[in-house]
């Protein structure tokens, strides 16, 4: 499985496109100026409408109706129609937790809904908590993880510094007086 990640930095784009089964490897990464490149590069790699994955937490709308033209809606019965394209992606600063459904265990993600101006069909938007996001991928990027992440010689000087362009410190507390 592919995936391609864009987050919309104006006036660029930043995308990445890792290869995923069991590890994750990166394919290409880079800048872009607009969707029109957004899409030729979903093109040129094979991915499926579907695996392609924006950030919204700049310009949502635009990003809504970028989504919007890349997918199909899907009906089922007597419920609203699903839109089954790009999604929009939302990240949380503070240490966001959901629970699965069917086991009660947390987990760092939940399928929400696009806050769209209408009713007529819902869109799904992964929100995920950023925090707990880094944590996995600095255990991944230190070996900490039971999973491989395989980089390619196109992760150069700008890859690593757009990864490390938030770092994560512990913050520690004073103890409370007695």
């Amino acid at each position: 499985m592919l995936t391609l990640d864009v987050q919309l930095v104006a006036p660029k784009f930043w995308f990445v496109v890792r290869a995923w089964n069991r590890d994750s490897r990166l394919v290409d990464c880079g800048w872009m100026d607009d969707w029109d490149q957004v899409r030729a590069k979903q093109v040129e790699h094979g991915i499926t409408d579907n695996h392609v994955g924006i950030d919204s937490g700049f310009s949502a709308e635009e990003v809504y109706d970028a989504c919007l033209k890349w997918g199909a809606l899907v009906t089922m019965p007597n419920a609203i129609p699903l839109w089954r394209g790009w999604m929009p992606t939302k990240g949380f600063e503070r240490r966001e937790q959901w629970t699965d459904a069917k086991s009660k265990s947390p987990r760092p993600w939940n399928l929400g809904s696009a806050a769209l101006p209408h009713n007529r069909f819902r869109m799904p938007l992964l929100e995920y908590s950023s925090s707990n996001l880094m944590d996995m991928l600095a255990r991944l990027r230190t070996g900490a993880a039971p999973y491989k992440w395989e980089l390619t010689n196109k992760a150069d000087d700008t890859y690593f510094r757009h990864l490390d362009g938030e770092v994560k410190r512990p913050v520690f507390n004073a103890r409370p007086s007695a």
